[in-house]
């Protein structure tokens, strides 16, 4: 039996971030409701030094093992020891992915080629960006391993040309702890134009038993090279071997993240990739993005759909090449139901992707909640803030628009980022502008006279305060004279 899944539990509401979005194009999936919560830079990995040299930590891939429970994270890092030096696959391991629950990595998971005593074969340097599927007990772990420029090839009697040609190469195992290499006369990535030039890079793997023409085994990587300098979809009915030639053109920005798709989602299943986007601030943040047939992405209307992201202010500030939980790595998300999903994201936190900055990586977790066509109830309570619009309580599954932020955020249960056509989504109830008229007569509570004709009971002096008005005394029958609408309370 698989042991029975538990949500990803979240801190307290103030530490979070929500973000909603419209979606289109995306058939039965026409919204979003998105709750993240990031639990720091270094709350997976805090590893600085590796045989006291600099390590690094990058390529994050997570899965959920529903044979083993828990939450496995696969990483691409600097191990030194003495057998070698240089990029391997390490993991960590946590039974509900919080922090503090993570283990620490004690070793590779399998050794670079060289290292195994073939030096100077394809395989035998740097490997980085671990995939791992598990599929009919199996585990299938793809990774990019380095072929620096005039190192034989998978091909024979080919060398890697200028700039090296890099390869997707293979292990397996039955217990997700030993791992057999299965890359040995040829990487998984097949019948290759132009081998010696362009390397294969950022591979992201799912299982897709749906595919209609029984390859259910996709590959999404880059290659660098003239007009296939572009993010391609190989699938494949084996996982074993990805013919080039088969390729599909796709468009995913950024590199080095992760796919999955939420399978009971409405009108079918909905792909969704973890990436980060740059904010205006020069922050690199997690964000999603989705699409019916893993070809064509869309954003959400406005922009991207926003994950809380490092809250850092100095040397780990941005987050890059990020991974999220799917059930045993196949992509597929874990349902909550009625239309809700539950992952665990990582990401790697620094100053920046690139080198020097990415030697001094840590990673860093988060869970994510998200709800797809969210009903008006699920956003009771919460102040809706947008660029350009009036922040906005939803109360009584109605907007109530306030003239100053300070008015919201004494009423607000949590605040939710939305785009434009998110917030219009939710009917126009009343307005409280600045100097809002407020009556109170004897033995009653205060009431703001809002423009829809009702009087709406306030809790507390302070809201009264912070929107600039004055509590007016009047009789009895001319408070009676408006309808009582929604009580205001403070929170």
């Amino acid at each position: 039996m698989h042991p029975a899944f538990i949500p990803i539990v979240i801190r307290p509401e103030a530490f979070m971030l929500d973000t909603a979005a419209t979606l289109a194009g995306l058939g039965g999936v026409t919204s979003i409701l998105c709750e993240s919560d990031f639990f720091g830079y270094n709350s997976a990995v805090d590893r600085a030094t590796t045989g006291g040299e600099p390590a690094y930590n990058y390529s994050v891939h997570l899965i959920r093992d529903h044979v083993r429970g828990g939450y496995r994270l696969f990483y691409g890092g600097r191990w030194k020891s003495a057998t070698g030096d240089g990029d391997h696959v390490l993991e960590v391991t946590s039974p509900f992915g919080r922090p503090g629950t993570w283990t620490v990595s004690t070793g590779p998971e399998f050794p670079q080629g060289g290292e195994e005593g073939y030096e100077g074969a394809w395989f035998s340097g740097n490997c980085i960006e671990p995939e791992v599927v598990k599929v009919s007990g199996i585990y299938y772990m793809y990774t990019q391993v380095q072929v620096p420029e005039g190192t034989p090839l998978d091909v024979p009697g080919v060398v890697a040309g200028y700039g090296g040609a890099d390869r997707i190469q293979l292990h397996t195992s039955t217990d997700g702890e030993t791992w057999t290499r299965w890359s040995r006369q040829t990487g998984v990535v097949v019948n290759i134009d132009d081998p010696a030039i362009g390397a294969l890079h950022h591979q992201e793997v799912i299982h897709v038993p749906w595919d209609p023409d029984g390859r259910p085994f996709w590959m999404y990587l880059h290659r660098g090279v003239g007009e296939q300098d572009r993010v391609w979809r190989l699938r494949s009915a084996q996982p074993t071997r990805f013919d080039w030639q088969l390729r599909e053109s796709t468009w995913l920005p950024e590199l080095g993240n992760q796919i999955g798709y939420a399978q009971e989602a409405p009108g079918g299943p909905l792909f969704v990739r973890i990436s980060f986007f740059v904010q205006g601030d020069g922050r690199m943040t997690p964000c999603l993005h989705f699409s019916r047939d893993g070809l064509a992405w869309t954003d959400g209307d406005a922009g991207r759909v926003n994950l809380e992201g490092s809250d850092n202010a100095a040397d780990f500030r941005n987050c890059f090449f990020l991974g999220m939980s799917t059930r045993d790595g196949t992509g597929r998300l874990e349902t909550l139901g009625n239309n809700q999903f539950d992952l665990l994201y990582g990401a790697t936190t620094g100053s920046g992707p690139a080198s020097p900055e990415i030697y001094t990586t840590r990673i860093g977790v988060g869970a994510c909640r998200f709800t797809l066509n969210p009903a008006l109830p699920a956003l009771e309570g919460r102040l809706m803030l947008c660029d350009g619009l009036p922040p906005a309580l939803v109360i009584g599954s109605r907007r109530l628009q306030f003239g100053t932020l300070a008015v919201g955020l004494r009423l607000a249960r949590r605040l939710l980022q939305v785009t434009s056509a998110f917030y219009h989504t939710v009917p126009y109830g009343a307005s409280l502008p600045q100097g809002a008229r407020c009556i109170v007569a004897p033995g009653q509570p205060g009431c703001f006279v809002l423009d829809d004709g009702r009087k709406w009971p306030v809790s507390c002096i302070e809201v009264v305060q912070d929107a600039g008005s004055t509590l007016e005394a009047v009789a009895q029958t001319e408070y009676d004279r408006f309808p009582t609408g929604p009580a205001l309370r403070c929170i």
